[in-house]
């Protein structure tokens, strides 16, 4: 029964992450221009990226039945 309503709490968590996929996607995009001419990927776009992948790879293990532990809606 779990794994049910695990689908259901999974949705909001979706939803919140396509938007940041997007937004990773826009910044990673620019942050090509930014090493092309200044060598180094900016900090902040770095980290941003790398959150978002984060927060995606514990909401893919939490779905996946792999931990019990709901992912908090926070990029950390």
């Amino acid at each position: 029964m779990t794994a049910f309503f695990r689908i259901i709490l999974v949705i909001p968590q979706a939803i919140v992450l396509v938007a940041l996929t997007f937004a990773a996607a826009v910044v990673t995009f620019i942050a090509l221009f930014a090493v092309l001419f200044t060598g180094r990927w900016p900090d902040g776009m770095r980290d941003f990226v790398i959150k978002v992948q984060r927060w995606s790879l514990r909401v893919q293990v939490y779905a996946m039945l792999l931990t019990d532990v709901y992912p908090p809606f926070v990029l950390d």
